[in-house]
């Protein structure tokens, strides 16, 4: 079932500047940081990191 735009853009405003800033203190998060293709603007986002056996941690910029 395919999700609202109104969800993707409370998730993509609300919920990721809430939990980006405390995904690198809880157990079981990373933080993805990338570069805009088109724009150039770093982005931060935090991703449930469980399962990813090469994942190494990297510190916060």
């Amino acid at each position: 079932m395919p999700l609202p735009p109104t969800l993707a853009r409370f998730d993509k405003i609300v919920t990721n500047r809430v939990t980006t800033p405390f995904a690198q203190l809880l157990p079981g998060t990373a933080v993805v940081e990338h570069r805009g293709r088109r724009s150039g603007r770093v982005a931060l986002q935090a991703i449930g990191a469980h399962g990813y056996l090469d994942c190494t941690p990297q510190p916060h910029r």
